[in-house]
């Protein structure tokens, strides 16, 4: 027994289950493009992110154009994972993209118009009858009619603070650009109540003061949250290696004691794999 000799069978064990984990992270890669696994971690992620009744705001945000630009070409053909509209999922939603497409979400007229809606009532049960009776008609109106009736309502209104208010409500409607932040506050204000409501809302009105803080509170957030998917997806890509390593193992028959032995024994076969390892010393410094 020489050292040399043990160092080349060592060697070789290196080399073959280098070579047998290199097809285990191939085989794991074709697996995870096919089964879209990290769309699958992403998905129920976003949607306890923005969970609310029905999950509306989740089905608004991802149907956002933003979004739709990130949802992958490859046909279903390609993958293993039924999708009922025949498109993949997205696999990865950048921070900037999330905080521009919930914004966007957001100001949705739908979303604006429920918000200012709940605003009229809240302003009209602080109000005498008289007042209160020309607002209860707007609380009835589609997203379309409401900035004409509280044209009407304001030309009905004596000047004052509630006239003043319900002008700030129509040009939210309208969509002037200064008041971009407070067609998001409204907007918040039209979702059900939730948790991600709950949450926007802390974010939006402690000491915010334009839209570019609210994105980067948004991002904050989502970042956060993004952790859990990459914990999700890392499980699960491990019981795949696990899975397939054992597959490979069991097919190629790799015993360790076998191998060993053969090399051992073998002085040709050691040669080979003393021969091999500069050339797999060269490939490791082109990766660096």
């Amino acid at each position: 027994m020489t050292i040399s000799t043990v160092l080349e069978v060592a060697i070789g064990l290196m080399l073959i289950y280098y070579a047998l984990g290199l097809i285990v992270n191939l085989a794991v890669g074709v697996i995870k493009n096919l089964l879209d696994m990290r769309a699958e971690a992403l998905e129920p992620v976003v949607k306890l992110l923005l969970q609310t009744d029905e999950d509306w705001l989740f089905h608004q945000f991802m149907d956002r154009p933003l979004m739709r630009n990130l949802i992958p070409i490859t046909s279903k053909a390609f993958q293993l994972v039924n999708r009922q509209d025949g498109q993949r999922k997205s696999s990865e939603i950048p921070p900037g993209t999330f905080s521009l497409a919930l914004l966007d979400t957001l100001a949705t007229p739908e979303l604006v118009a429920k918000g200012v809606r709940r605003a009229i009532e809240r302003l009209a049960a602080e109000l005498p009858d008289g007042s209160a009776a020309i607002m209860v008609p707007l609380q009835e109106l589609e997203a379309a009619d409401l900035a004409k009736g509280l044209s009407a309502a304001i030309d009905q209104m004596a000047a004052g603070p509630v006239q003043d208010r319900l002008t700030e409500l129509r040009d939210l409607l309208v969509g002037r650009p200064e008041q971009q932040l407070d067609l998001i506050r409204v907007g918040v204000q039209g979702l059900p109540a939730s948790g991600v409501k709950s949450a926007l809302l802390s974010m939006i009105d402690f000491n915010i003061n334009d839209v570019k803080e609210v994105r980067g509170r948004l991002e904050s957030w989502y970042d956060d949250m993004m952790k859990n998917v990459t914990l999700l997806f890392t499980k699960t890509v491990r019981k795949w290696v696990i899975a397939v390593s054992l597959l490979i193992t069991l097919i190629v028959g790799a015993d360790s004691i076998t191998i060993a032995q053969a090399l051992w024994e073998q002085p040709a076969r050691r040669a080979a794999v003393a021969a091999a390892v500069p050339a797999m010393l060269t490939e490791f410094g082109k990766g660096e």
